[in-house]
């Protein structure tokens, strides 16, 4: 099992907003196999996924979250009146903290959490990464919510247009039907736990 460091970080924004964010990793972070990107769900704190960013670093991985502005430790001292927005979110937040983790290391893999794997999309960045895996993300379009889920031929076409994304994203289905990815409690995230092999391939 690796040593794993954590070092908190400022992230600056485009448009010079201040954003809170954590490393996990080795102290040398050249030897990590990939350097993975949280990209938060809506309101969610990066501490929420600090179990998992520790598992990911102890498998020689490192992470790095963060806080949207307006979210936790990115939270200005009075949110009245605070111009936050999703495209904001995703052009400037997201965005910055990719552009820092390319400069760390040559091999960077989006982890997108529900609104955090369609801002993936929105950001410069996107074909300068290996990847995305997202969990709980919408395809983005209203018409696929009419389809019944518990068709089979529906789920094969969601996976489909997912991967039809600039990158070529291998879509892989966490949100599971009773399976190993349905929710069990594992240390950080049940979803993404028995999945994270696939990052390294």
């Amino acid at each position: 099992m690796a040593v794993v460091v954590e070092q908190p970080l400022e992230v600056v924004a485009a448009d010079g907003y201040r954003l809170s964010a954590r490393l996990f990793g080795p102290e040398d972070l050249q030897v990590a196999r990939a350097l993975l990107v949280v990209g938060p769900a809506t309101g969610a704190p990066q501490r929420y996924y600090g179990r998992f960013a520790r598992w990911c670093a102890e498998q020689g991985m490192a992470v790095l979250t963060f806080d949207y502005r307006g979210i936790a430790a990115s939270r200005p001292a009075v949110l009245r009146g605070f111009p936050a927005s999703f495209t904001a979110w995703a052009e400037l937040d997201l965005a910055a903290v990719l552009e820092l983790a390319l400069a760390l290391h040559p091999r960077v893999v989006m982890i997108g959490h529900s609104f955090g794997g369609q801002a993936w999309g929105m950001v410069p960045q996107v074909h300068r990464t290996a990847g995305l895996v997202a969990f709980g993300t919408g395809a983005g379009w209203m018409g696929y919510a009419l389809v019944r889920a518990s068709s089979p031929a529906s789920v094969v076409d969601r996976a489909r247009a997912t991967a039809g994304s600039p990158a070529g994203l291998s879509p892989v289905p966490l949100a599971g039907h009773g399976g190993a990815a349905s929710g069990r409690r594992l240390p950080g995230l049940a979803t993404l736990v028995r999945f994270a092999p696939l990052l390294l391939r």
